[in-house]
């Protein structure tokens, strides 16, 4: 076991670094203490210590507190070093040096506070910029100002700390971690060709809005297929997904939305949903909860969808899901989802680019910064969308699929979780088929 010695001040925040650092990334035990007047995180092992030096939370009051936008930082410095494995590594706290000694290492890059700065997204709770939806837009980031938003570099902070504690203990063992595609799906709409109304927008999107006769004619003809030849609806793609899961024995997850207050919610009810959630759970794939547009900062309404749901499905419980639109408030709708005894949110990507939000692609325990304290909660960031690529970024076919192919290969380099958004009404209609072998591609795996 290591000692790990902390200095007294702002200890739930070191804490819970430590814990999420050292015990749930790196699998190590450990026994901490504290020790006044100490200038960063010392660790001992072996009658060798290794020092993270504090460049963030010693220059704080804890009195004051932490949480302002001027502290997060303008300008970065990078470390390159083949000796410790990196390559242009982001340094968001800290100066870029490691000093190496017989019997000690001092590390300038203050790894726990740059780790702590991704993890709990403090850096949205101090920022007033917000999008049309409300949502803490990825232009804002420091990670997007930086250049490093696909970059998980809070896996790329554990792999050095792994090397560092690795040169004071050559024998030390640490937690292996396993590769895992997670497919999930927001069932924002069940039903293309609904009526009437439903017809006459979509088409008149293509022929008037877009002026894509193509499309237009394409969508004319898949809509008399349906509404008069018996062919399935193109949003009702979930038995192509099901199979596809159980071909590469895979558990795909489906949030279904279950009412809300605004113009982009009930698009169905849940009745209308009742057979195919029973087909779902006849194949043991995995029913969640998504949230409507309001839902964010209304724990009230968030707890009627969540109830309403947990009805239709019988005797099971909702556990995990991801909120509409991606809307969301730190620390605030973690707190809605804490106090719904959740377990699993999956919300933090951006809409705009596929990456890593919170700085990694292994799934995380909650910090309320706010309360300063850990929740129950464990996020699993989304890395990947399908509009991201084929709506926001307007990427061919072919550029959507070496993009996420490299997105996945970055993922399965730290043995993480590829977790990703894949509408089900985004799958078999006339615009998104051309890239639907990107989907296929991620669940039986991208070639080398």
């Amino acid at each position: 076991m290591i000692t790990i010695y902390l200095p007294r001040n702002f200890l739930p925040e070191r804490r819970y670094i430590i814990d999420v650092m050292i015990r749930h990334y790196l699998g190590l035990d450990y026994q901490l203490c504290e020790e006044e007047g100490l200038n960063g995180c010392k660790i001992v092992l072996s009658e060798k210590k290794l020092l993270i030096n504090d460049s963030f939370f010693n220059q704080q009051s804890e009195v004051k507190g932490y949480l302002y936008k001027e502290n997060v930082p303008a300008n970065l410095a990078v470390f390159n070093s083949k000796e410790w494995g990196c390559q242009s590594l982001p340094v968001i706290y800290g100066s870029p040096e490691i000093i190496a000694e017989d019997h000690s290492i001092v590390c300038n890059i203050d790894i726990f506070a740059s780790a702590f700065f991704m993890l709990t997204r403090w850096e949205e709770h101090v920022s007033e910029e917000r999008d049309s939806h409300d949502r803490f837009p990825l232009k804002n980031s420091l990670a997007y100002k930086h250049k490093f938003h696909q970059r998980p570099i809070v896996n790329e902070y554990c792999e050095l700390l792994k090397m560092l504690i690795l040169k004071i203990n050559p024998q030390q063992v640490f937690k292996k971690h396993t590769f895992k595609c997670v497919p999930t799906h927001d069932v924002d709409h069940l039903y293309k060709w609904k009526n009437l109304s439903t017809v006459r927008k979509k088409l008149a999107h293509n022929f008037l809005t877009q002026g894509n006769i193509k499309d237009g004619l394409r969508n004319t003809l898949d809509f008399l297929k349906v509404k008069f030849l018996g062919k399935e609806d193109p949003y009702q793609s979930f038995r192509y997904i099901v199979e596809l899961s159980i071909k590469y024995s895979i558990k795909s997850r489906f949030y279904f939305m279950s009412g809300g207050t605004s113009k982009v919610d009930n698009n169905y009810k849940l009745d209308e949903a009742r057979k195919i959630i029973q087909y779902l759970q006849d194949n043991d794939q995995i029913i969640g909860i998504h949230p409507s547009y309001n839902s964010y900062m209304d724990p009230i309404q968030w707890g009627s969808e969540k109830k309403a749901l947990e009805k239709i499905i019988g005797n099971n419980t909702v556990h995990e899901g991801r909120q509409h639109y991606l809307r969301f408030r730190v620390p605030d709708t973690w707190n809605i989802w804490e106090s719904h005894q959740m377990t699993t949110d999956s919300t933090m990507g951006y809409s705009e680019i596929p990456g890593f939000r919170c700085g990694t692609c292994w799934p995380f325990p909650v910090f309320d910064v706010a309360e300063q304290k850990v929740l129950s909660l464990i996020e699993n960031p989304l890395i990947f969308m399908e509009t991201s690529v084929i709506q926001h970024m307007k990427l061919s076919p072919e550029e959507a699929y070496q993009h996420t192919k490299k997105l996945y290969f970055t993922v399965k380099k730290y043995d993480g979780n590829f977790t990703f958004l894949w509408h089900n009404s985004a799958m078999l209609t006339v615009e998104d088929a051309p890239y639907l072998f990107i989907y296929e591609n991620i669940i039986k795996g991208f070639p080398e």
